[in-house]
């Protein structure tokens, strides 16, 4: 599974979708230095989108400063959240959770230094880029529509998490014994799976039938392609 995310420019401004899974969490993250060598400073970032607040989407949202304190990465950056997704991640039942510790760490910082942004579910970021509800995978789950020069484009976050689900959109990341109560059980799943997939499928189909380009976050990189339909039946084409 590949973990992939979007620099996007529009009317002079830089914005940053989702921040991958950081320094804490033991696996690779390069995207400082992805950065950097795209010319990007972290001070460069005028809006970071936070598509939803699972830990492999904002994790470099912080760094730790030299006294342990998290510090946040991008300093000028506004971080926009939907107020849906905001409000259930920030029950007690996840902030004092260890498996959600992340939450402490790298979201709750923004809010303490001012750099968090609710927004509405479909706002209008620039002329080219509007928000879009995808809820399922969780509550408050949003990605991007990109018109631009006549062409489409769809951030999807992670309404997908493999392009099998394009034969079969009910096929989910899901653990058979999850329970809204159950923190441990919430981790890595579909919050609402019969949502999930009605997202899910509802996308793809949309894809097939304007032919925009899919852009998500864990297929394989590069990550994107589009969808086409031929005698009713939906294939991927990378």
């Amino acid at each position: 599974m590949s973990f992939t995310y979007y620099l996007v420019r529009s009317e002079h401004k830089t914005i940053l979708v989702d921040t991958g899974v950081g320094t804490r969490s033991g696996r690779k993250s390069h995207l400082d230095k992805t950065l950097l060598d795209m010319q990007v400073a972290p001070e460069d970032i005028d809006l970071v989108v936070l598509t939803h607040l699972h830990f492999d989407h904002v994790g470099w949202n912080t760094v730790d400063a030299g006294d342990g304190t998290p510090r946040v990465f991008f300093p000028r950056a506004q971080f926009l959240v939907q107020q849906t997704e905001w409000d259930y991640w920030m029950r007690p039942k996840f902030l004092t959770h260890p498996w959600f510790k992340y939450l402490t760490q790298c979201v709750l910082p923004l809010q303490e230094t001012g750099q968090l942004q609710f927004v509405e579910p479909d706002a209008a970021l620039t002329a080219d880029l509007t928000l879009r509800p995808l809820a399922g995978h969780t509550p408050g789950q949003v990605g991007i529509e990109i018109v631009s020069a006549g062409q489409k484009a769809s951030i999807i976050a992670d309404v997908s998490h493999h392009p099998m689900q394009i034969d079969h959109p009910e096929w989910s990341l899901d653990n058979p014994y999850w329970s809204a109560d159950d923190p441990e059980a919430s981790r890595l799943v579909n919050v609402d799976v019969a949502q999930a997939i009605a997202t899910r499928t509802r996308i793809f189909n949309e894809a097939a039938d304007d032919g925009r380009l899919l852009m998500t976050c864990h297929w394989n990189y590069p990550s994107m392609g589009r969808i086409r339909r031929r005698k009713g039946k939906l294939f991927f084409e990378g």
